[in-house]
C-alpha cells in the first residue's frame, strides 16, 4: 500500500504571509491597552522572575523573589496553598521555579537584549508561529481560503487573542503544538518530535494528545515520520528527565510535584496531582460555563461540528483523533482544581481543520444555490464568499454574549435609532427589532469582507487575501463595530463593492455603488466632535492607551502595500489607495474601528511581498543552515544586550530607574518586601501594603504626578499605620555628592521624615510637608569619604508622634 503524498505547498509563502498578518493582528489587539509593563501579570510575573535570574545570575534559583512567603512567620502565610506558591523545593533545598522554566529560558536571549519589552515582543511573535503552523495543518484537509479563515476564527475569534497582551507559557505551548502538527503533515519527523516534546515538557498533560497525533500520522501511512518524531521526542524527554532527576530527585518529577507550601507555619511540599480531585460534574459545569467557561470564550468552536461530521467520512482517523484529544482534555481538566480555558488550547487546535471543512461545505452550498438561482452550470470558487461566511459566522457566534441586541443596535447613535424605527415600521418590536437590525449589520459586514477579499485576490493569493480581511475583522473591537453598524460600515461596504466592480469592468454597478456610498455619507447624522483624520488623531493620542492605536500596525504595513499593489496591478493599487484614504479621511466624532479592514487589505500585499522574499531564501536553507541562523540570531541578541548593559553600567546610579528598583532591598519594619510587581515596577509587602502607592517603586502603570505632571520618581510610603520603610541599595556606584530630588505626589499625604544613610552612617535628613505643594525640591548631600561603591539607605517614617501613612516620591543620583 503506497503512502499518501505529503501536502507540501509549492513554497512556504502563504504560511509565512499568514504568520506576518497574524502578528499584525495580535499587535493591533494589544495597542489600545499598551502601557509600560502592564502585560506582566498573573503567572507572567514569575516567568519574568526566572528570566531575570537567568540573565543576571545564570541560575534558576528563586531565593531572590518572595522568599519570605515560604517561612510561615508573617501571619498571613501560616497556611499557604499551592495556588499561592511559585516555588518548587529542589533535591538539595533549592528554590526552583514551580512553573515550567523552559519558557523563560528560551525567551531569555530576547529579554537580555531589550529588557522587559522583549517579553511582550516574544509573546506576540508566537502568534505568527501559531497561525502559520495551523494553516499548514488545516491546509491538509481543506482548500486554501477555508483553511486560512479557520485559523483566523480560531486565533482571533476566541479567547486566545486575549493572551496576546501577556508573557504566557500557554501561548508558547500552542505555538510549539501548531508547528508540531504542521511538521507531522509535511514529513519533518525530527521537528515534529521536538515540538511535541516541548509541549510535554511545558505541561505533562499534553501526553493525552499523543493518540490524536499517532492517528494523524497513521492516516498518512508515513512510518518514517512516525519513527523520526518518536526518536526525537524520546531524546528530548529523556534529557528533560535527567535534568528533573538532578533538580528534584526523581526523573518523573517536575516543579508541579514539589511545590513548596506552608502548613501550620511549617514549609512542606505539595503535589499538583492532588489538585485533580474535583467532582466531575462540578468541575465540568465550571469548565463549561464558569468565568473562563468554554461556552463563551470559545463559542466559535461550534463551527467545527459540521466539518467534524464530514471528516468522519473523509478522513476518519484524523476525526477520531480530534474527538479523542478534545474529550481527554475536557475529562482531565474537569477534575482539576483550577479553572482556565488555556488548558484546552492544544486539544481545541485539533478542530481547526473541522472549522475549515465547515466553511468549505457552507461555501459550496451557497454556490450551489446561487447557480440554481442564476441558472448556470458552473460558478468559480471564491475566497470572498468564504471570507464573508467566516466574518459573519464569527460575529453571529458572539451575539449571545456581551451587550444585549438593543444595546448593539443602538451603538451607532442616531443611525441606530433610525434603523430601529425602520424595523418597527415593518412590524418588529423590542428584541426582535434589535436582532433584525444587528443581522443586517452582519450581512453588510459580510459584503464588505467579500468585496475587499475579491479586490485583494487580484494582487495576492486567495488565502492571504481571505486571512487578512478575516483576521482584522475578527479582532474584538472591529467585530463589535460590525455588530453595531452605522454609516461607516454601510459606506465602507458600498465603496468596496463599487471599487471591486469597477476593477472587474462592471462600471455600471460600480458607479451606482460608489454613488450610493456618497449619498449615505452625505445624509448620515453628523457626529459630535471636530473633524480630524485618523492619522492626526493617532498622532495626538499615541502616547496614551486609546482605541485608535489599533490602527498603527495596519497603517505601517499598508503604506508600502499600496505601492506594491500598484506595481502588480494598477487598477487594484488605485482601488486599495481609495479604500485606505477613506479609512484615514477627516471625519467628525470618534474614530470607527471598522475602517481598519480597509488598511488590512494593502497590508496583506506587504506581508505577501515579505513572504515571497523569505520563501525564496528558505528553499536554500537546510537543517544545518537553519541551526546556524538560529545560533547567529542568539549571538546578535546577546551582543545587543551586552552593549545595552555596558552603556547602563557607565551611567550614574539612579534610585528612580529600573536598575534602582531591581537592586533595592525593601523593608516594612522588620518584614521584607520581596514580591516584585513587575507591572508596576514596585516592591510589595504582600498583605501589608495596599494599593499602587502603598508599594515602593516607580508605579509605572500610573506614575506619580507632581503639579499634574507625571514624574519618574520612586514612591516610598511608610506602612499603613506609620511603620518605618527602609530602602537599601548595596554596592552601588557612588560619587562625591548625592543629589536628592523629592516631592509629595498629588493627592497623597506627606508629613514624613526622610533619613539618608551611606555605609550605615547617617549623612542627612529632611522633613516632608504634610500636603503637596505641586513643586519639586532638591537637597545635595556631600559624600567625599565614600569609595567607588557604597551602601545607600533611605528610611521614611511619619513625623514625630504620628501613626499615619506618609509618602514621599524621590530620586537620588550620585554625582
Amino acid at each position: 500500500m503506497t503512502a499518501r503524498p505529503h501536502p507540501r505547498d509549492p513554497s512556504p509563502r502563504v504560511a509565512i504571509a499568514i504568520g506576518v498578518l497574524a502578528l499584525a493582528a495580535a499587535v493591533a489587539s494589544v495597542m489600545p491597552q499598551l502601557h509600560a509593563n502592564t502585560w506582566i501579570f498573573r503567572d507572567g510575573r514569575f516567568y519574568v522572575n526566572v528570566a531575570t535570574t537567568i540573565v543576571e545570575d545564570l541560575t534558576l534559583d528563586q531565593h531572590a523573589f518572595a522568599s519570605s512567603w515560604y517561612t510561615g512567620t508573617l501571619g498571613w502565610n501560616r497556611d499557604l496553598d499551592p495556588g499561592w506558591s511559585n516555588v518548587a523545593l529542589g533535591a538539595r533545598g533549592e528554590h526552583w521555579p514551580k512553573h515550567p522554566w523552559i519558557h523563560p529560558l528560551i525567551a531569555s536571549p530576547v529579554y537580555f537584549a531589550v529588557g522587559l519589552p522583549g517579553t511582550l515582543a516574544w509573546n506576540l511573535l508566537m502568534f505568527a508561529l501559531i497561525a502559520s503552523g495551523l494553516y499548514r495543518f488545516a491546509r491538509a484537509y481543506a482548500p486554501p481560503a477555508p483553511a486560512a479563515l479557520a485559523v483566523a476564527l480560531f486565533v482571533m475569534g476566541t479567547a486566545i487573542l486575549q493572551s496576546a497582551y501577556d508573557f504566557s507559557v500557554d501561548v508558547l505551548m500552542l505555538a510549539a503544538f501548531a508547528q508540531g502538527l504542521a511538521a507531522v503533515l509535511v514529513g519533518r519527523g525530527v521537528l515534529a518530535g521536538a515540538c511535541i516534546a516541548l509541549c510535554v515538557i511545558i505541561k505533562p498533560t499534553a501526553l493525552m494528545l499523543m493518540p490524536a497525533l499517532v492517528l494523524t500520522i497513521a492516516e498518512r501511512r508515513d512510518g518514517t515520520t512516525l519513527r523520526r518524531s518518536l526518536a526525537a521526542g524520546t531524546i528530548a524527554l529523556l534529557t528533560y528527565a535527567g535534568i528533573n532527576w538532578w533538580m528534584y530527585g526523581k526523573p518523573w518529577w517536575s516543579g508541579y510535584n514539589r511545590t513548596l507550601v506552608t502548613q501550620g507555619g511549617r514549609p512542606v511540599v505539595a503535589d499538583h496531582l492532588d489538585a485533580f480531585a474535583t467532582p466531575f460534574a462540578e468541575g465540568f459545569e465550571r469548565m463549561w460555563s464558569g468565568y473562563y467557561g468554554l461556552v463563551h470564550t470559545f463559542t466559535a468552536m461550534v463551527l467545527a461540528v459540521p466539518g467534524l461530521l464530514v471528516l468522519l467520512r473523509r478522513r476518519p482517523l484524523h476525526a477520531i483523533g480530534a474527538i479523542l484529544g478534545v474529550s481527554a482534555s475536557l475529562v482531565v481538566f474537569a477534575k482539576y482544581a483550577y479553572e482556565g480555558h488555556r488548558f484546552h488550547w492544544p486539544a481545541l487546535a485539533l478542530l481547526v481543520p473541522s472549522i475549515a471543512v465547515t466553511l468549505e461545505v457552507v461555501e459550496r452550498a451557497v454556490r450551489t444555490i446561487a447557480m440554481r438561482v442564476r441558472r448556470v452550470s458552473h460558478a468559480p470558487r471564491t475566497a470572498g464568499l468564504v471570507a464573508a461566511i467566516a466574518v459573519a459566522g464569527g460575529a453571529l457566534v458572539a451575539l449571545p454574549f456581551g451587550p444585549r441586541p438593543e444595546a448593539r443596535a443602538l451603538g451607532a447613535g442616531a443611525w441606530g435609532e433610525g434603523a430601529m424605527e425602520v424595523a418597527r415600521a415593518i412590524g418588529l418590536e423590542g428584541t426582535s427589532a434589535a436582532i433584525a437590525v444587528v443581522l443586517v449589520h452582519v450581512i453588510v459586514a459580510g459584503l464588505l469582507a467579500a468585496r475587499v477579499t475579491r479586490m485583494l485576490e487580484r494582487v495576492v493569493p486567495s488565502p492571504i487575501a481571505a486571512f487578512a480581511v478575516g483576521a482584522c475583522a475578527l479582532v474584538p473591537e472591529v467585530r463589535e463595530a460590525c455588530l453595531a453598524g452605522g454609516p461607516v460600515l454601510i459606506v465602507s461596504a458600498l465603496l468596496a463593492l463599487g471599487l471591486e466592480r469597477l476593477g472587474a469592468d462592471r462600471r455600471a454597478i460600480g458607479g451606482v455603488a460608489i454613488a450610493l456610498a456618497a449619498i449615505v455619507w452625505a445624509v448620515a447624522p453628523a457626529s459630535e466632535g471636530e473633524g480630524a483624520s485618523a492619522v492626526t488623531m493617532l498622532a495626538r493620542t499615541f502616547d496614551e492607551p486609546s482605541a485608535i492605536r489599533l490602527l498603527a500596525p495596519w497603517l505601517v504595513l499598508a503604506i508600502p502595500g499600496i505601492a506594491l499593489a500598484a506595481r502588480r496591478d494598477v487598477r487594484a493599487g488605485l482601488a486599495l489607495l481609495a479604500l485606505a484614504l477613506f479609512a484615514v479621511l477627516p471625519r467628525a466624532g470618534a474614530w470607527a474601528p471598522i475602517t481598519t479592514i480597509a488598511l488590512a487589505a494593502p497590508a496583506a500585499v506587504s506581508a505577501d511581498a515579505f513572504a515571497t522574499w523569505a520563501a525564496d531564501r528558505a528553499r536554500a536553507i537546510d537543517a544545518r543552515r537553519a541551526g546556524a541562523l538560529v545560533l547567529a540570531t542568539i549571538v546578535v541578541l546577546l551582543v545587543t544586550g551586552g552593549v545595552r548593559r555596558g552603556v547602563q553600567a557607565r551611567e550614574p546610579f539612579r534610585v528612580a530607574s529600573s536598575e534602582g528598583v531591581r537592586r533595592a532591598v525593601v523593608m516594612h519594619g522588620e518584614v521584607p518586601c520581596d514580591f516584585l510587581a513587575w507591572e508596576h515596577m514596585s516592591w510589595e509587602c504582600s498583605h501589608f501594603d495596599s494599593g499602587l502607592y502603598g508599594m515602593v517603586g516607580l508605579a509605572v502603570s500610573d506614575p506619580p504626578r507632581v503639579g499634574g505632571e507625571a514624574r519618574e520618581l520612586m514612591v516610598v510610603p511608610t506602612g499603613r499605620s506609620g511603620q518605618e520603610r527602609r530602602v537599601i541599595w548595596n554596592d552601588v556606584r557612588a560619587g562625591r555628592e548625592l543629589a536628592i530630588r523629592w516631592a509629595v505626589p498629588d493627592g497623597l499625604r506627606g508629613d514624613a521624615l526622610v533619613v539618608v544613610r551611606v555605609d550605615e552612617r547617617e549623612v542627612g535628613r529632611f522633613e516632608v510637608p504634610a500636603r503637596d505643594d505641586a513643586a519639586m525640591h532638591e537637597i545635595v548631600i556631600p559624600t567625599p569619604d565614600v569609595g567607588q561603591t557604597a551602601r545607600l539607605e533611605i528610611a521614611v517614617t511619619p513625623s514625630t508622634g504620628r501613626r499615619h501613612q506618609a509618602t514621599v516620591a524621590l530620586d537620588a543620583i550620585w554625582r
